[in-house]
């Protein structure tokens, strides 16, 4: 995680200014048109800087060239003409990080085999851009990256040369052109043939390559000796014996999602994916951006969940060092330089929302820029508890003798069991899969994390209570101390929380019965998958939801309606709630409205109408931030 994030750091220093949408004539014809000799429409400044990655050698440029049809010489002269001494220096700066990787893979390789990455040669490169500007670079290396699409429109004749087959030929789904998906795929690490074929010209799928390289340097040898011990049949036995059969069944499946075997999707399913992905960072950028509700609900929760993890008098210890110690600064750089789960957390919005890809492609524009900012305040509020739940950890572990290295790997644990996780190897199956089950469990990874500690409450109720039959009933109360506590804190506080937070918005006027079971089936449902909706229906008389889905489908049910009522939708009782929907709905369609703006809208909106009076700053804040000065009534 340490190298990842250096490596986006640097990528970002590189590719600043870099228009990768600035059209530009193609210098050969398209292989998809109708008859191959066709233009290429939509050919971009991005193009043409993928073309020089694959400049910085000999190798590449010669199959990028002949697959496209073309001499390489004259294409080179082409590309001069189309670049600058800066696109140069980009490129050499990112074969640079391409280089450091395949290093790394050496050493992963070498281990595995004995033998390291095949190198290819390079030479210097003399650039010729005019005027005598001249620069010469001593090359660089880049994956060869066949066009998923266009390199199976042709065949080698036998000779070297390409000829077109008319349509797309059959392709197997495991080949390494496939990189959409998430294998531990190594076709950077064989040797190469001599093949001419399309290259791949898209560069916004160069983050992706390095993705890959890098999840297979770190996946593939912990996998390889995982899987010696997932596949022995006395361990399968006894997982299946002491956790349950479910749980054996479930270890090689795992095994192979971490790998991406599971991953691998036919091109329709890929651009499926690919559209919900978009359209589900819309909807938690519309709901979840600059929402204060959810900063009070989650930094009060996270943080009783932290002290409860390490101890209430170690919390707040490191809590004051964090806050008032004279080398707080220091401290802080400590734990962000050595944590991997810090880390982590500090780049949820690259890992999880699509920004690692828009910022290693320069793509920061107004969605991505609102999605990033909107994601701060909670990502603050997390860690504010975070960071010294992991420091109070690491110095209880090295007061107690471990080295270094132990200390920070049990802190980091710590930070997972109070917080959760968002590295791949720590989500449950339902949490893994694409395509639109993201959209019922996007929001899922505190809640799950709750979930789990729910279910060990349970095992310990069950244990106490096995306790109690045998007539151990010493050893049974002993157990009755953490019980009450985990309860509390698991239980009943992330309740007690959830209603604070809603009794600013809305005026309970059930009884306390009704409220209290509301309350406690709404607090034990939270965390269970697709059960929050269901119970949240049952529970309020709405109508039951299914995730973030309902959500859309009755923001655009709203936004009809009001268009239904015509010149009415816009009169004084009824403008500012057109508007806030309509906002809504263009949020959820674009990324670039969050719902508290459109709540802001429309609380103005009615001010300037008279529909709404605030007279206290409690009514103009609960307005601003939630749409309506008054407390919604639920009786």
């Amino acid at each position: 995680m340490r190298h990842r994030q250096s490596r986006c750091q640097r990528l970002d220093r590189l590719l600043g200014g870099a228009d990768l949408d600035k059209l530009v004539d193609a210098p050969f014809p398209d292989p998809m048109s109708p008859d191959g000799q066709g233009d290429w429409a939509g050919f971009n400044r991005g193009n043409v800087l993928m073309m020089l990655q694959n400049a910085g050698n000999t190798s590449n440029w010669n199959v990028l060239a002949r697959g496209y049809g073309m001499d390489p010489e004259a294409l080179f002269k082409w590309l001069q003409k189309n670049v600058t001494k800066g696109d140069v220096v980009r490129a050499e700066g990112l074969g640079n990080i391409f280089k450091k990787l395949i290093r790394q893979s050496d050493n992963v390789y070498e281990r595995l085999t004995g033998a390291t990455v095949e190198k290819i040669p390079l030479k210097p490169i003399v650039f010729d851009f005019g005027s005598n500007n001249y620069h010469v670079s001593s090359g660089w290396y880049h994956p060869l990256d066949r066009d998923p699409v266009r390199a199976s429109m042709w065949k080698d004749d036998g000779t070297g040369q390409l000829e077109r087959t008319g349509s797309r030929s059959r392709e197997s789904a495991y080949g390494d052109a496939d990189y959409f998906h998430a294998a531990t795929s190594n076709g950077y690490t064989k040797k190469r043939t001599g093949a001419i074929y399309p290259l791949n010209l898209d560069f916004n799928f160069l983050p992706t390559r390095m993705r890959q390289i890098a999840h297979d340097i770190h996946f593939r040898e912990p996998l390889l000796e995982t899987e010696k011990i997932f596949a022995d049949r006395l361990f399968q036995e006894d997982v299946a014996k002491y956790y349950g059969r479910e749980y054996a069944k479930g270890l090689m499946p795992y095994l192979r999602s971490l790998a991406g075997a599971e991953g691998i999707r036919s091109e329709n399913a890929m651009w499926a994916d690919s559209f919900l992905e978009r359209s589900r960072q819309n909807v938690i950028s519309t709901y979840i951006g600059f929402n204060p509700f959810t900063v009070l609900k989650h930094g009060p929760t996270a943080a009783v969940l932290s002290s409860n993890v390490v101890g209430k008098g170690a919390f707040a210890q490191a809590v004051r060092e964090l806050w008032t110690h004279p080398n707080r600064a220091a401290i802080d750089k400590f734990i962000t330089d050595n944590s991997e789960e810090i880390q982590r957390r500090e780049r949820h919005w690259q890992d999880t929302l699509g920004g690692q890809q828009n910022e290693l492609s320069d793509k920061s524009t107004t969605r991505e820029r609102i999605i990033d900012w909107g994601s701060k305040a909670v990502a603050t509020s997390d860690m504010w508890s975070a960071k010294p739940t992991w420091w109070a950890e690491y110095q209880r572990r090295t007061g107690e003798g471990l080295s270094h290295g132990q200390s920070i790997t049990l802190a980091d644990a710590a930070v997972r069991t109070a917080h959760g996780s968002t590295a791949e190897t720590n989500l449950p199956p339902l949490t893994r899969v694409g395509g639109i089950n993201r959209y019922l469990t996007s929001v899922y990874g505190f809640f799950g994390t709750v979930m789990q500690r729910r279910i060990e409450i349970a095992h310990q109720l069950n244990d106490t209570y096995q306790l109690g039959r045998e007539g151990e009933l010493r050893k049974a109360a002993a157990n009755m101390p953490k019980l009450l506590k985990d309860f509390m804190t698991y239980v009943v506080w992330p309740t007690v929380v959830e209603e604070l937070v809603t009794s600013t918005t809305t005026e309970d006027r059930r009884g306390w019965g009704s409220h209290l079971l509301s309350a406690a089936t709404m607090g034990m449902s939270s965390s269970v998958l697709y059960l929050r909706d269901l119970i949240y229906g049952v529970t309020t008389g709405h109508d039951p939801g299914v995730g973030l889905l309902t959500s859309v489908a009755h923001d655009a049910a709203n936004t009809i309606r009001d268009v239904k009522r015509g010149r009415e939708a816009l009169n004084k009782q009824h403008a500012g709630k057109t508007v806030e929907d309509v906002l809504t709905l263009f949020g959820e369609a674009t990324g670039k409205m969050p719902k508290t703006a459109a709540h802001a809208v429309r609380f103005g909106i009615d001010m300037a109408t008279g529909q709404q009076k605030p007279k206290t700053a409690t009514e103009y804040l609960r307005g601003f931030s939630h749409g309506q000065a008054q407390r919604r009534k639920e009786n």
